[in-house]
């Protein structure tokens, strides 16, 4: 599938609708794209948080990465290199620590 575009693409429309603030709209395409799309779902809910914070829409991004632990998908290492980085990039540092020593 990433080779194909598709996971790519689908973080630049959810990155797209991130910073246009039609933040609903991206959780909407979110559950289409689980209901629709034969993709793991840890793949899916990484694709939105990676939109957030691109979009420096960390708190979004924060509580989609626990509504996914919340249902049961356990992160992957580029799930948390997402919630380290971005928060790192947006000075919170203690933010990114948490999320480094959370994924130890």
């Amino acid at each position: 599938m990433k080779e194909t575009g598709l996971i790519p693409n689908t973080v630049s429309m959810l990155d797209g609708l991130c910073k246009n603030g039609l933040v609903q709209d991206a959780i909407k395409l979110c559950g289409l794209m689980r209901e629709k799309v034969a993709i793991p779902e840890v793949v899916i809910y990484t694709a939105v948080v990676e939109a957030f914070c691109k979009a420096a829409k960390l708190d979004d991004a924060v509580r989609i990465f626990r509504k996914m632990q919340g249902n049961g998908v356990i992160p992957n290492a580029f799930s948390y290199w997402l919630l380290i980085q971005g928060p790192y990039k947006g000075g919170r540092l203690d933010d990114a620590i948490g999320f480094c020593v959370e994924m130890f």
